[in-house]
């Protein structure tokens, strides 16, 4: 994917203006409130993305696992390199998320999806999958293509796409131990 350079103060000015935009706090409740719901249901959490996004899967799952209180039962589907590629290798580079959600995933878990464009195949195909096992499923992208979408990143260079992509993810995390904490009475 190329991306275009732009100014540092037209970066940060693009950054600022979506963040503080409604759609995108709207964006993070809507996503603090999927996890909630998980978590008072006692459903699991799977997050997958290639590359940057799959960075951010590792960072978002950690905090999902270690910042909010009691830990929320999360998983990031790139974490495990060696049933990555052995998938990749055996089957195919599309099969690697997919094969992971039919072994461990169940109705009512949820699947979050990281993908800057949304069209990475095996992204495409894990969304598939998890939408026949009847997961929930959240689309964090860059596009707004899908009817799963839960959060559209309005920036023109890929860099700011992730950029959001983290503050979404740390927000979402912040917003769930707050909620968390108010339902413990503290």
């Amino acid at each position: 994917m190329e991306t275009k350079l732009i100014s540092v103060e037209e970066y940060v000015g693009l950054l600022s203006a979506e963040i503080l935009s409604p759609g995108f706090v709207e964006c993070v409740k809507n996503l603090s409130e999927t996890i909630l719901r998980c978590w008072q249901e006692n459903k699991r959490i799977f997050v997958a993305g290639n590359g940057g996004s799959a960075a951010i899967a590792a960072h978002f799952v950690n905090d999902l696992r270690k910042f909010v209180p009691g830990g929320l039962s999360a998983f990031c589907l790139s974490d495990n390199v060696p049933f990555v590629t052995a998938i990749a290798n055996d089957e195919s580079y599309e099969a690697i998320f997919r094969q992971s959600l039919v072994l461990d995933a169940q109705g009512r878990d949820l699947f979050i999806a990281l993908s800057t464009s949304g069209t990475s195949p095996n992204i495409v195909s894990a969304i598939q999958t998890a939408e026949t096992i009847g997961m929930q499923v959240v689309l964090i992208s860059g596009l707004a293509d899908r009817k799963t979408v839960g959060a559209v990143l309005e920036h023109p260079d890929i860099r700011g796409k992730e950029d959001l992509m983290m503050v979404l993810c740390h927000l979402a995390v912040g917003e769930v131990k707050r909620k968390m904490l108010e339902f413990a009475g503290e």
